[in-house]
This record gives C-alpha cells, structure tokens and sequence, in this order.
C-alpha cells in the first residue's frame, strides 16, 4: 500500500535533506549584484515608463492634451504604469532569483 504523507511540512524537509542527512537552507542566491539590479531596474523603469508610455500617450491622444478627455488620460496612465513598472519588474525579480 502508498504512503501518504500527512504533514505538509514533510514535503519540504524532504526537499531540504541533503544525502548526508542533515538539512540546509536552499540556495536562493541573485544573479546579479543587487547594486546592478537595483540600477539596471531604475533605469529600465524610467525608459519605459517616460519614454515608451509617453510616446504611446502622445501617438493615441495627439500632441493637444488639453482638449484630451481626461479620464482617457487617467486610463492611459493607469495601464502605463501597470505595462511598463509592474509587469517588469515582476519579470525582472523572476529573472535575478531564479526560484
């Protein structure tokens, strides 16, 4: 007959149990420096929130914002900053730990 574990904990002591039969932490290190990623997603951020968001703002409403409707506006910069600095730098954090 299966065993079945009980204990959800068992699964992930199983997971930490080496062959020696001691447990150890995993090894969840970044990639990269935490300097670099930190700056390379400032910049990134910036890049494409400012340039990349405001060029598609300027290309759907035209150069005349003021006679934009506003809550068009508000819309456009709702979901530049959900495209352009959320969606990245959740990708970007699955990319410097690869956990």
């Amino acid at each position: 007959m299966d065993e079945f574990k009980t204990n959800p904990d068992d699964e992930e002591q199983d997971h930490l149990e080496n062959k020696s039969g001691s447990y150890s932490k995993p090894d969840i290190y970044p990639l990269v420096s935490p300097l670099a990623a930190a700056f390379l997603g400032l910049v990134g951020g910036f890049f494409l929130y400012q340039i990349i968001g405001g060029t598609l703002t300027l290309l759907i409403f035209g150069f005349d914002l003021e006679s934009a409707p506003v809550n068009g506006l508000r819309l456009m910069t709702m979901a530049g900053q959900i495209l352009f600095i959320l969606l990245p730098a959740l990708l970007f954090a699955k990319l410097i730990y690869g956990d």
